[in-house]
């Protein structure tokens, strides 16, 4: 999740959550990533739930010649592998991977070389954060998100020898993208975890950006995603911002019967 507010809610999931990933982290610095409580919410073991995505990473020259060489684990937190069948990359950076492979499908753009302001907003581990710069991004990289989150995600960047990182509190007007350069607010199971007050008062601020990427599920503690979701979509189409391709992952969906769904949304 992407903010340190929780307005409205005395007791939400983050907050027992990030009691958990505190004690696994402290107590397994080394292998954190195959803790039970991080490899629920940010580093699955299962590849099944990125094989669809790898089936179509697999058949796209540029990201097979360009991008999958270019992209590995290493070792920091022990992260799990996969076969040879999929490069051996970790089932998070192949979802990593997908996130880029829509991007290069809906936007004709790849963040690594067009993009030069990113917003990461609730970035897992940092994984994503760490791909982006495997594939040469030299653009402002920014992470909000809970400050032990953050904490984490600075140790696993820094031990990847990954540098040009900033790493903030969610505060919506500090963070907006400088003049003149293509910006791009990426929130992957982050805004959908938030209290919806939380997201009305950054919600103003999209306008701000040329690119919003948005992952969510159906549900998150007792709000409905999809009429969330749906009214955003509204919104940003009725003040004519935004091009809003809402998509739903369906190769997940039909596989392990949830109802996860991706909105793309570029600027006019």
């Amino acid at each position: 999740m992407g903010t340190d507010a929780r307005k409205g809610l005395e007791v939400t999931k983050w907050d027992n959550w990030l009691k958990e990933i505190e004690s696994e982290y402290r107590k397994h610095p080394k292998d954190f990533l195959r803790q039970e409580r991080f490899s629920t919410l940010m580093h699955t073991s299962s590849v099944g739930w990125m094989r669809h995505y790898w089936d179509e990473i697999k058949n796209d020259d540029f990201f097979m010649r360009e991008v999958v060489p270019h992209v590995h684990d290493g070792d920091v937190g022990y992260p799990y592998r996969t076969s040879d069948e999929y490069q051996n990359l970790s089932p998070c950076t192949i979802g990593g991977l997908n996130v880029l492979y829509m991007m290069r499908k809906y936007w004709e753009l790849f963040p690594p070389e067009d993009i030069q302001y990113i917003l990461d907003v609730g970035g897992g581990y940092g994984n994503t954060c760490k791909i982006c710069h495997n594939l040469g991004y030299v653009g402002r990289y920014v992470i909000a998100d809970f400050p032990l989150m953050l904490h984490i995600q600075r140790r696993f960047l820094t031990d990847n020898r990954i540098h040009d990182v900033e790493f903030e509190l969610l505060d919506m007007p500090k963070l907006l993208p400088p003049n003149n350069c293509k910006s791009l607010l990426l929130a992957t199971n982050s805004v959908c975890e938030m209290p919806v007050e939380t997201r009305l008062e950054i919600e103003p601020h999209y306008k701000s950006f040329d690119y919003l990427f948005f992952a969510h599920n159906d549900l998150f503690d007792g709000v409905d995603n999809m009429e969330y979701f749906g009214g955003l979509k509204e919104r940003l189409e009725a003040k004519k911002l935004f091009h809003v391709d809402w998509i739903e992952d369906v190769g997940r969906n039909k596989r392990f019967k949830c109802n996860n769904w991706f909105m793309l949304c570029r600027k006019r």
